[in-house]
């Protein structure tokens, strides 16, 4: 596998005041959205998934006026589809209105992602797309390092999804996720949730450790993110007013600030813990 080196790295042992700011303002302003995340459809019942973690901590996105990761890079179009926006934030919201139009009108993946190549900033930014119908467009932005996007269908189903990342310590762990979605049994949220957890094992964000600042009071043996979430959505959920802003199935958001001192400071391990405790509380329910 081939490192991919970042030097905007604040895994730092001993870090007080001023240069913990620092670190903080450098993740903001170079990457607010650098991520890795799996976009996952079932054609069958309509149902639209996001997995999707970064090493940004949560004071980050507050900064921007974010409630977290979700605000700051998804579209949700329950029943028609979603989209990630990596890299660059998007401050405006323009890139994310686009996608959130073209899909309530069914347009093809693939036209809306020439549209947004025609944005000031596509050079610096990373896009995936899928729609219910498996459909997709996917980019990788040729100014950030350690992107990669993988595209893959379950066999005998209509489940299909999109795998993609940037800010990398191995591009190929895109493809170990793709592998997990695949191989993996279950709901298409728990495959997401396994392939995000994949990329993790294999190295995820180049940026974060246990070490990595703010530090959570909790258990820390292995880390590579500061926040992860999971959306699940249905048919027939209300989409919102704008891109993200919709009543969804189900959200959950784990960040370094929500941590508990008794979950695990590795948010993708307390995210599977906590979909685990909402899929026992829920009994039989599907969850797709």
């Amino acid at each position: 596998m081939v490192a991919v080196k970042s030097s905007k790295h604040c895994s730092v042992g001993h870090i007080i005041g001023g240069v913990v700011a620092a670190c903080l303002l450098l993740l903001d302003a170079h990457s607010s959205s650098a991520a890795w995340s799996v976009l996952a459809v079932d054609g069958s019942s309509g149902a639209t998934v996001i997995a999707s973690a970064s090493c940004v901590p949560q004071e980050a996105f507050d900064r921007i006026g974010a409630a977290g990761l979700l605000q700051v890079e998804a579209v949700v179009v329950p029943g028609k589809g979603v989209a990630v926006i990596h890299g660059t934030a998007d401050r405006t919201n323009r890139d994310k209105a686009l996608v959130f139009d073209q899909l309530k009108a069914s347009s093809d993946p693939s036209d809306i992602g020439r549209l947004l190549m025609q944005s000031n900033a596509a050079s610096e930014r990373q896009y995936s797309i899928l729609d219910v119908q498996g459909r997709h467009s996917s980019a990788d932005s040729s100014q950030i390092g350690g992107s990669r996007s993988e595209y893959g269908r379950v066999p005998l189903t209509q489940s299909s999804f999109v795998g993609s990342g940037n800010l990398l310590r191995y591009t190929e762990s895109i493809a170990q996720g793709a592998t997990a979605f695949v191989s993996g049994n279950g709901s298409i949220s728990y495959r997401a949730l396994s392939a995000i957890a994949a990329v993790d094992v294999a190295g995820g964000d180049s940026r974060c450790s246990c070490q990595s600042v703010p530090r959570s009071a909790a258990p820390c043996l292995v880390k590579h993110a500061q926040v992860a979430y999971l959306m699940i959505a249905d048919r027939e959920d209300p989409a919102g007013n704008a891109y993200n802003d919709g009543h969804y199935r189900l959200f959950l958001y784990v960040s370094n600030a929500n941590i508990g001192q008794d979950e695990d400071a590795n948010p993708i391990t307390t995210l599977r813990h906590r979909y685990d405790a909402w899929k026992h509380s829920h009994g039989d329910v599907a969850d797709y």
